[in-house]
């Protein structure tokens, strides 16, 4: 198995005043600085979700149609479902309605399953917690009755937690962790543990000990708020340069700067990795072609950062990781450098099966 956000230090203990884009490079979170929209009542919410739909009667209705669980409205704060995508939607302190649209759970394969669980922390914070339970068909013989893409199956689980601010209307961080299972009955992921006490954002779980300060946390949503998304763009041209003049170190700083620039810039994270993955630095190249994933969702782009992924997995010598990683990608978006690379591992199945090791039988009663 390899793991989609590989572990960093065992604790991280960082607090300072004022955060820049690099001093907010906290292993598998980000900063969103998502601002929320306000609204009287769960009608207005309804016309913003569901533009052009006729209005039901009542809130208990509106309840039937939106509410990702029975009797929503009665909770101070919840999930709702439009077209899809998760909503969060939270009391707002002295009345009114926060609204943030799209927790984006892109389709993550073949069969999945997404949860949602909402804990307030005190008067001032929600954690979200989004879990999602996908699977894909592994690419392999049509033959191979021990193939685990013989039908459908679960490869691996993420979770997604959000700290959302109740008085500022904001979200304003996002810690991402999950594995990518090499077996079609995979060990689920413990869920990690994040709370916010004693003025800092906790977050422990995938190897990871983060003890934000909640200071930092508003100071890095701050900082994500000033990007230059131009600058950081002419800097991942130029970072791109240096990497087809096989500048690798050059390059490394460029995209650095980028981030710096525009953290949410998707393209300074591959690119940095990318950069990364030729000069052979492979547990940083994991981790930035990690954030790009959560950062740009179009299928195209994902497609190809899950190639480079199959290469990195190449590098470890990790088959099955590399199967795994090259059957997203064309699962995403096909391609001819993708189907090259399925068919070298098609060959290889037919010496070497990629499969994991099965539970020994059950004997029966004699």
């Amino acid at each position: 198995m390899i793991r989609l956000l590989a572990a960093a230090a065992a604790a991280l203990i960082l607090a300072p005043a004022t955060a820049s884009a690099r001093d907010c490079s906290y292993p598998g979170v980000t900063f969103p600085a998502t601002k929320a929209q306000k609204f009287d009542g769960w009608r207005a919410v309804f016309k913003a979700l569901r533009p052009g739909d006729a209005v039901p009667a009542d809130d208990a209705a509106i309840g039937e149609e939106l509410c990702w669980e029975k009797g929503c409205q009665a909770k101070p704060e919840l999930v709702v479902d439009a077209n899809g995508m998760g909503h969060l939607v939270v009391r707002a302190p002295g009345g009114g309605l926060w609204l943030v649209t799209d927790l984006d759970f892109s389709d993550q394969g073949q069969c999945s399953r997404q949860l949602f669980t909402l804990t307030r922390q005190g008067d001032d914070y929600v954690l979200v917690t989004g879990y999602t339970e996908w699977g894909e068909r592994v690419y392999c013989e049509e033959d191979d009755e021990d193939c685990p893409g013989a039908a459908c199956c679960s490869a691996g689980d993420e979770y997604h937690h959000w700290l959302f601010d109740l008085k500022a209307g904001e979200l304003m961080a996002m810690a991402t962790c999950g594995e990518l299972q090499s077996s079609d009955r995979p060990t689920a992921v413990l869920a990690p543990k994040v709370a916010v006490s004693d003025g800092a954002f906790r977050y422990t779980g995938c190897d990871r000990a983060l003890n934000i300060e909640l200071a930092t946390v508003k100071a890095c949503a701050a900082a994500a708020g000033r990007r230059d998304a131009k600058l950081a763009m002419k800097l991942v041209n130029d970072g791109r340069k240096q990497t087809k003049a096989k500048d690798y170190s050059g390059a490394i700083w460029t995209f650095g700067k980028a981030i710096d620039a525009d953290a949410a810039t998707a393209q300074a994270w591959s690119g940095r990795g990318y950069a990364r993955l030729l000069a052979g630095d492979l547990d940083d190249a994991q981790a930035d072609f990690e954030r790009a994933l959560a950062l740009n969702k179009d299928q195209a782009y994902q497609s190809a950062i899950w190639f480079n992924l199959g290469l990195l997995a190449e590098k470890r010598n990790d088959d099955l990781a590399a199967v795994l990683a090259f059957s997203r990608a064309h699962e995403l978006k096909p391609s001819a450098a993708v189907e090259k690379k399925l068919k070298q591992y098609q060959k290889k199945t037919a010496a070497r099966k990629l499969t994991t090791k099965k539970a020994p039988a059950k004997k029966g009663r004699r």
